[in-house]
């Protein structure tokens, strides 16, 4: 198994590598501006909730996947996050030795579609069960696509050091809050989320609220560390 893996990101590395000789200037330019547009992707939709933009009593701390998940947060995300997407691709298409590249990239982009635009939290249960399920299929897909782009250790580094965090204090999430006696329906409105919180002791509250923080921070520095580290 091992020697497979080995084999397998030597060859995905060696893809990666003849592609990124074929960008020009101009190709690395747009690939920077891509960059930024995926940073905006999530720190608008996070600044817009906070601000009550989406629900009227915010929920703190807060993840992406909420910030998201609807109305005027789900537009902002999707357009920034969706052309950003198209200028990361066109070099791909343009030059030939990217066929690799591009490959995964468009599985990623399908992936990602799964996952945010047509799973959104908060609907059902079936459908946050297929929005967790295919959002770690998108993890995987970001380790490839830093082997592809030759992702620089420090940054792989704090997107697998974040990874680790965010799914360690996900599944603590739950036990913590089960512990605590908080169960809500996946279809619950924010309102009612709130509302079921506010009648647990101010101890449960804060317990519940320091892991959510740590969830929440790992969440945003798998995707800082992972946009910062691409090429541009």
């Amino acid at each position: 198994m091992a020697s497979h893996l080995a084999t397998a990101h030597a060859y995905v590395a060696a893809r990666g590598l003849q592609c990124r000789a074929r960008l020009d200037g101009a190709d690395v330019q747009g690939l920077g501006l891509a960059k930024w547009l995926w940073h905006a992707s999530t720190l608008f939709p996070f600044l817009w909730y906070v601000a009550g933009g989406v629900d009227a009593t915010p929920r703190w701390p807060v993840t992406i996947s909420w910030t998201v998940r609807k109305g005027s947060g789900r537009l902002l995300f999707h357009a920034a996050w969706i052309a950003g997407w198209v200028l990361f691709l066109r070099p791909l298409v343009r030059h030939d030795g990217c066929g690799v590249a591009l490959g995964v990239s468009l599985q990623m982009l399908a992936t990602g579609v799964v996952a945010i635009s047509l799973s959104p939290v908060g609907v059902s249960d079936a459908v946050d069960l297929r929005h967790f399920a295919t959002s770690g299929k998108y993890m995987v897909d970001h380790v490839l696509m830093m082997v592809l782009f030759g992702v620089d250790g420090c940054y792989a580094a704090g997107f697998l050091a974040s990874g680790v965090v965010f799914g360690v204090s996900t599944f603590y999430l739950k036990a913590v809050k089960r512990k605590h006696g908080e169960r809500v329906a996946a279809d619950a409105s924010n309102d009612r989320r709130l509302a079921q919180r506010a009648k647990l002791p101010a101890a449960a509250r804060r317990e519940i609220a320091a892991v959510e923080c740590v969830e929440m921070v790992a969440e945003y520095g798998i995707f800082t560390c992972f946009i910062a580290g691409l090429p541009g």
